[in-house]
Order: structure tokens, then sequence, then C-alpha cells
């Protein structure tokens, strides 16, 4: 840029000749030499701005040099500058059924004022049919001429093909609607509000739709079949994904009887989920806006989907575990004025869309809505009506997995379907798990269930960031319309990942081997430092657990930690017994009562505390008075305590008056015996009380570490949520409310944790082996088991995304999980640890053999696509002879595109698909991956 700046005054001065004659004669035609004069004001210069030539020509050479370019725009020299014209105007007459230039002996005059829809503009011609009986009726001519009309009988309007292809793969990357396309081309043709042109909007957002439904139709072979497009089946348009296992197409004819260790190679992963941001409102209706097709793509069909709601019509939304069914309710409950709420879908491991896998929603994810749309994209990937082994990740699949299919049996007959072999399993996306209770974790995960590689149960989200950018105009549109309008969006983004196999496989191949050696590395370091007894006991856990999920779960702790009321129960039942044993008691409060309404009044300070500070300096006069309020109530409550306190220890003089009731009470020192330093402790008046604020103290470490990790799951939920589903002030207020109130939680455990319970037990019993499980926690520490996942306050940098297979555990999740003693502990969380470090090196080995299959795959769907299209080419004698010949070049063509798909990949995984080699991979990429993860180090460094 610095280069051109100095150069802005040369590029100025060209854009200024251009508006003169430039290089050529004003005063001559340049093709046939005719001097201008005011004598013959019938010749005049003229230019084409579509023309590379930039040649002025005269009147009456501008027609018969554009007789082949009718929609080239013109202008004409006026003595002073140059203005716009048209062919029209110049008098050229576009006559079709014949080779340009040529005449008809029969013509037929078109409309006075034909408009033709170009990329270049709107244009107004004069055009002539043919009659001659052999070109065909009006609209075949101007089909011909790869104009689309607009009306059947008389057209008088039409769109170029290229016009078309031009919006459809503008809106399709870009999501712009067929409104501001149009306005586009209006505003090309005149940006100056002097033409009065006739809108044809609604007539290009007709087109726009036959026109793609027609290429749709096409590109599914209809044109070649017997039965044309009245033959279509459902989901037969569909763009397919070549690497998911389909029977008959390319998967081996024994592959049922494979060992079992390599039946997941076989195995269908789908993702279902829903996405509210696809509302569309209550206009129009299907008689007047019927769907060209709806059922033949992505969408299930119209009609026996209505039917089966109609069924359900008091049914709720599917509940959840995880605190989530708030937030639903208020991102569902304003329905008024729309049709749908949203839309249901069902996708591959591979991110595509399956056929039929689509269905609007009427009132959020209820059971009738999800059941069909699955069932519905399942019976392309049957045997009659068996299922092979499958896989599905739901963000709610542990509450939708229950009596499902119970539920599928209500269904019409021909969705039903039978399980055959591992039948179906269940799991929840990787992100979405960390909102759910520890049992779904354990039961649902992704990383820790066999067969599914490194699988993450999230590419459905990564499709909705395809397609939410349309929602702006498809809420606006009739059912037929969106319908119409998301398939097409849906067969882009599916073609798009069909393409790029090579590229995706070839990365994912070469990070799996990498991952999987260095994984392989990291797991044999931590065997090596574990008794191999613990070594073969841990391994039996894992593999009865991996054979019958009701097995011990070696993932889960077998114990936890006490909770402070089972310690208070533990000291206040140990007291007693001594209590009997003495047969009399000296005091009137007991040891255990006294400590716990001292740790009860440091909580109440800690949330008064918080409470003040979420205020800000500047209150209303209602949560002042509620602030006063309890301090006055907190200043009573401390001020019995000391009555209490004197029979517990001899008390120095304390400051605790009431002139300082309106400033600090919740930060006046309650003089418990984790305060008293080392000479101070002659105050206590028995041994006892150290050893029980020291087991109240422990237990409250353990239960503010686990509130706090609760709290951590569902930060991740609800900012998930609201991030995908919500949207507008009011929904996006009521969401964010959610998640302070729990990031508030968040921080009152963690302060908690800090100098409340941790700091107080290392006073009472100073620095020990303790302090292994119970750490010092700092800021970073605070965040989901899950490493990809970035604190509320924190953005997320490039190590903290990586995921499960490369994370590094916050210690607040390793914490041993046994008061009973610390070895005992410290096992069960080596355990579970190692566990789950042999479950990363099996899911990166799966992912390397899946990888392997699914390259394998690809390449026989390619194959088998090609010799698809090689038999419509050998089977379409039903059409006539240009038609045939046009049918077969197509045919052909597709055929040839995926031969050279095929023959591309195959270079792009030279040398990947052989296992013998990983080491070499492993390597190679290892020694790229570190320089590029030194780099990104030495990047941060500077920032």
């Amino acid at each position: 840029m610095r280069e051109w700046v100095p150069l802005r005054d040369e590029y100025l001065a060209e854009f200024l000749r251009l508006d003169g004659p430039g290089d050529f004669d004003i005063g001559k035609c340049s093709r046939c030499a005719v001097q201008f004069t005011s004598a013959d004001p019938l010749v005049f210069p003229t230019r084409c701005e579509d023309c590379f030539s930039g040649l002025i020509r005269c009147s009456n050479c501008c027609v018969t040099d554009h007789t082949r370019h009718p929609l080239h725009a013109i202008q004409k020299w006026n003595g002073q500058f140059f203005e716009k014209t048209t062919l029209r105007d110049l008098g050229l007459c576009v006559q079709l059924g014949h080779v340009p230039g040529s005449s008809c002996l029969s013509p037929e005059p078109g409309p006075a004022e034909f408009t033709v829809v170009h990329t270049n503009g709107i244009h107004v011609i004069n055009l002539n049919y043919c009659g001659c009986g052999s070109a065909g009726n009006k609209r075949q001519q101007l089909l011909r001429r790869e104009w689309f009309p607009a009306s059947q009988v008389i057209p008088q309007t039409c769109c170029t093909f290229r016009v078309l292809e031009s919006f459809q793969i503008t809106s399709l990357q870009l999501k712009i609607s067929a409104y501001d396309f149009y306005g586009a081309l209006a505003k090309l043709t005149d940006n100056t509000g002097l033409d009065d042109m006739k809108d044809r909007y609604r007539v290009f957002g007709r087109l726009v739709r036959q026109f793609l439904h027609i290429i749709m139709l096409k590109r599914g072979g209809r044109g070649h079949a017997a039965t044309g497009a009245a033959g279509t089946s459902s989901g037969e348009l569909a763009v397919m994904c070549p690497a998911c296992p389909r029977p008959g197409v390319n998967l081996p004819t024994a592959w049922k009887d494979v060992d079992e260790d390599k039946r997941f190679l076989y195995t269908q992963v789908v993702t279902i989920d829903a996405c509210f941001r696809l509302k569309r409102r209550d206009v129009s209706s299907r008689a007047k806006d019927p769907g060209l097709g709806t059922g033949w793509a992505y969408f299930v069909e119209d009609e026996p989907y209505r039917e089966h709601l109609l069924k359900y019509t008091d049914q709720q939304e599917m509940s959840t575990c995880v605190g989530l069914a708030a937030l639903d309710h208020a991102n569902t409950k304003f329905s008024a004025g729309l049709e749908s709420t949203g839309v249901g879908a069902i996708q591959c491991r591979h991110e595509m869309q399956l056929p039929n896998g689509v269905g609007d929603l009427q009132k959020g994810e209820r059971y009738a809505n999800m059941d069909y749309i699955f069932a519905s994209a399942m019976r392309h990937f049957r045997e009659g009506r068996k299922l092979g082994p499958t896989v599905v990740s739901y963000d709610i699949c542990c509450q939708w997995s229950k009596n499902l299919f119970d539920r599928l049996r209500r269904l019409p007959d021909d969705m039903f379907f039978e399980v055959e072999i591992d039948g179906i399993r269940y799991a929840i996306p990787k992100f979405h798990i960390l909102a759910h209770l520890l049992k779904c974790q354990l039961n649902y995960s992704l990383n820790l269930m066999r067969g599914v590689g490194r699988t993450d149960g999230e590419n459905i989200e990564r499709g909705w960031s395809k397609i939410d950018a349309a929602a702006g105009s498809t809420k606006e549109m009739g059912p037929g319309s969106c319908h119409d309008t998301l398939n097409n969006h849906w067969g882009f983004t599916n073609w798009l990942v069909y393409i790029g196999f090579g590229k995706t496989l070839r990365r994912k191949l070469i990070n799996a081997v990498v991952e999987l050696k260095e994984q392989k590395d990291s797991f044999v370091d931590f065997s090596d430092r574990v008794e191999e007894k613990d070594l073969a006991r841990w391994a039996a856990l894992v593999k009865a657990w991996d054979e019958d999920s009701n097995a011990p779960n070696p993932y889960e702790p077998a114990t936890s930690g006490l909770t402070e009321a089972a310690a208070r129960l533990q000291i206040t039942q140990e007291e007693s017994r001594r209590i009997a044993q003495r047969n009399s008691t000296s005091r009137n409060v007991t040891t255990s009562a006294f400590l716990i309404e001292g740790l009860a009044i440091e909580d109440q300070q800690a949330q008064l505390r918080a409470d003040i500070k979420s205020l800000g300096n500047t209150p209303t006069d209602s949560q002042g008075l509620t602030i006063v309020e309890r301090k006055t109530a907190l200043f009573t409550r401390i001020a019995r305590f000391r009555r209490i306190q004197a029979q517990h220890m001899v008390m120095p003089p304390t400051d605790d008056s009431e002139e300082d009731l309106s400033g600090c009470v919740q930060d006046i020192e309650l003089g418990l015996p984790s305060s008293l330093t080392g000479d101070q402790t002659g105050l206590l008046r028995s041994a006892d009380l150290i050893n029980a604020e020291d087991r109240l103290r422990e237990a409250q470490c353990y239960e503010a570490l686990e509130k706090l990790r609760h709290h951590l799951y569902l930060r991740t939920g609800l900012v998930s949520y609201r991030r995908r589903n919500v949207r507008h002030q009011g929904a996006a207020t009521r969401a964010r409310g959610f998640v302070d109130r729990n990031e508030a939680k968040v921080q009152l455990f963690a302060e908690k944790y800090r100098p409340l319970h941790r700091a107080a037990r290392l006073n009472l019993i100073g620095p020990g082996g303790w302090e292994e499980d119970l750490q010092v926690l700092h800021r970073d520490d605070i965040r989901v088991m899950n490493a990809s996942a970035a604190t509320a306050d924190q953005p997320p940098t490039r190590a903290s995304t990586l995921g499960e297979g490369h994370r590094h555990v916050s210690w607040i999740w390793k914490a041993a999980v046994s008061a009973a003693g610390e070895s005992n502990g410290m096992n069960e969380a080596l355990r579970v640890e190692w566990s789950k470090a042999k479950a990363r090196v099996d899911r990166w080995s799966e992912e390397v053999d899946l990888l392997r299959e699914e390259m394998r795959r690809v390449q026989a769907t390619l194959r088998h696509r090609a010799g698809w299209w090689e038999n419509k080419a050998n089977n379409c004698e039903h059409l006539d002879g240009k038609t045939l010949v046009g049918a077969i070049a197509y045919a052909r063509s597709q055929e040839s595109l995926q031969h050279c798909l095929s023959a591309r990949f195959t270079d792009l995984w030279r040398g990947l698909q052989d296992s013998s080699r990983d080491e070499e991979i492993a390597r190679t990429f290892s020694k790229l991956r570190r320089s590029t993860r030194e780099t990104a180090r030495d990047e941060a460094g500077d920032q």
C-alpha cells in the first residue's frame, strides 16, 4: 500500500482519461471509417462498456457487432460526453430460434418491453420469436439461449442462466438475500434515480427457486430417468456422505463377520441438535407457497410429518439434567407470530447433513419432533428394517434415549426399524457434556466410549455456523420458499465437504498419527510409575466396564470426600459419646456447636461481602436498607457467639461495638482457633478444639471444591447455550442474568476455599501431605475439566482449544476424594487419571484406524458414483436425439468428475494409508508441530 499511495494521481488521471474517447478518433468509426457529421444525426459515435476493445464505432456497426452480445451496456457520444443508451434504442432486435445474425422467414414479435435480468444489469430489448415451427415453443426458444422465462405461455421477463448462477454462488457463499442481490443489479443499471425501471424483484425470486430446483434435479440424475421429476424418491437429491458406511456402496461384503475389536470401523456416528435461530414467521401458506419437492432432499416429507405431530399437540419439551430448562423455556415460550420456532436436524460425524434429516419445530425440542427426524434420516442407512451399529450424539441424550424404541413403535410403519449387532449407543457432545451431572459425564462421554475415535459430537454446531446467516432472509419466507432455500444451502455445504475430503482426511490422519505417538509415550511413562498390581487391577476394571457398562466405572472415584454436614455429624456423635462416658458436662454449649456456629457466621460474612461488592458504590435505597438489616442481624449473631466463645476460650478484649455496625461487621475477626498464632494457643480451654476445627475445615474445603466444580459445569452449559440459541435483547438479557448469577457462585466458592478454609487449616496444623490434595487455588486453576474451555473472564488461547486429547487437567479435578486417608485418596485419583490416559490412547488409536477406513470408503464411494453416472449415460434412450446427446455428455462429465476426485485424493493420501509408515509420519510431522508451538509461545511471550 505504501508503494501505491504516491501513484494515486496517476491512477486518477487514467480514470478521467477513460471518460473521453481515449486512444480512438471520436470523428470517425473504427470499423467502417465513416465520418461523424451533424448532417446525419442517425450515425453517431458509440462504445461498449463490456467489450474489451473499447473501439469507437458508429451506431450501425455497433448493432452489427452485438447481434451475438445483445446484453452489453452501450454508451453514445452526445458531443460533450458519453451517455448511456441501449442496443434497443440503436435498433437491435434479438431473433430467437436461429443462429445470431441470421434472419427468420416467419418472425413473431415478442412483448413490446421484454425485460432480461443479466449479471451487468436489467435490460429492456426488442425480441422476435421464430415461427418456422422447428424451433420449439416460446419457452424452449428462450431456454435454448440460456434465458429462463418467468411465465409459461407469453413470457415478458426472463433471467439469464449466468445471473441465476451468479446469485446461486453469491447467496450460498455470502448468504445474501435475493432482495439485496436484485437491488444491487438495479443500482448497477441506474444509480441516479432518473431511469424509471419496472420492479422485477418478485419475478426474480420465483425464477431463482425454479432454476435451483431444476439444477438439483439435474445433479440428482432425474433428467436421465424415464419417470422424470415425478419419480424422485425421498432424500434422493441430497448429497450423500462418501465416508459414512453404506451397505452395497462402500462396505465389504462380509463386514458383519469381522472380529469384535474391528466392528467399530463400520459403526455409523450421527449427531442430533436443534437450532432456534432458523425461525420462520407465520406468513403465507402451503397452498400459496408450496415446496418444490419438500422431502426430496434434506427436509422430512411435509404431510406425513404434520400428520404425525397432530397426535402430540400437548407434548411438552424434553427436560434436561443441567438446569438449562429455564433458558429453554425463556427462549421458546414467545412463539406468537411464528409457525416454526427453529429446526431439528441430524448430521453424520463428517459434518454432512443427512437426507430427510431436518424438520421444523413448533415449540422447543419435543420427543415427537426429534424422534421422527431421527427415524426419517436413518432410513437411508438401513438394510430393509435392520439398522447396523450406530452411535447417536445429542446434547440431551441422557433424557431423549429413555424409552426411545417404545416411541419409535408409534411412528409410521415405514419409519420403524430394528437394530442388529451392537445396537444403538448414546453419547453427549464433548463440549455440552461438561454442563451435565457427573453421572452423565461418566456414562455418555465420547472420550470414554469404545469405537468412536476422536469424534467430538459438536460437528452439528459447526454446521449451524455455516447456515445461521441465512436465517435473516428465510424467517420472512413462506413454508415452501424457506424449505427450498435451506435445501440449497445444505446441498452447498455438503458438496464443499464432499470435495474437501482429500485435504480433510489427510490433515486429520497426520494429526492423529502424531498425537497417538505422543499419547502412547505419555501413557507408558505414566504406567512405569505405577505398581504392577495396581496396573493389572485398573486394566481389568477398564476392560470389564468396556464390555458391560453396568460394571463399576473405572473413571469414577470410588469414594468422595466428607461433606461439611457429614463432618459435623461425626464430631457431634463423638462428643456425645464422650459426654455420655463422663456422665456430665461443665458447659452449656458443646464444642461442636460452638465451632459450627463460628463457621456459619464466617459463611454469612463472606456472602455479605460478595453481595456488597456486587452492588457497587451506588445501591438503591431498597438495596441499601436490605444490607443494613443484614448487618444488624449479623452483628446480633456475633454478639451471641461472643458469649458462647467465652465458655471455650480465654477471650481477650474485643472492639465489637455498635458504632462499627454501619461499617465493617462483615470483616469482624471471630477469633476461632485457626486464627490464633503459636503463642496464643494458651487461650484455648480444650485441645480438642484444634482437632475438631481441622476436621470441619477439611470437610469445608472438599465441599467448597465440589460446589465450585458443579458451578463450573453450569458455566460451560449456560455460556454455550446462550451463544448458540439466544438472540435479541430480551432473551439475551435473561440469559446473561443466569450466567452472571452462576459466575457469582463460582467466585463465592473460590473465595470460601481460599482464605476461609484452606488458609485456616494451614494455620491450624501447618504444612503437610494434605497439601497435595488441597492445593493453593490460583485464578487459572478455576477452569472446567476439559482444558479446551476457557473461563468466563479469560479468552481461549491456542493451547487451551485442543480438547480432551491434549488437555492438562486443573488440580481441582484431581484432588483426592477420600478424607479417610491421603494414600487411599491419591491412589483413587491416580487410578482415574490412568484410566483416562488409557482412554486417550485408545481413542487416538481408533481414530487412526477409522480415518484409514474412511479413506477407503471415500474411494469406494467415488468409484460407485462414477459407475452410477456411467449407467445413467448408457440407459437414457427414452430421450430424443439432441436431448439424448446432452444427457450423455452431462453424465460423462459427472463420471469424469468422480474419477478426477478419486485421482486427486489418491495423490493427497499417497503413503498415508500404510500403517507401517506411522513412525516415519510421526517423526516428520512432530518436528513441524514442535516448531509451530515454539513460534506460538514466542509470539505469546512478545504479546
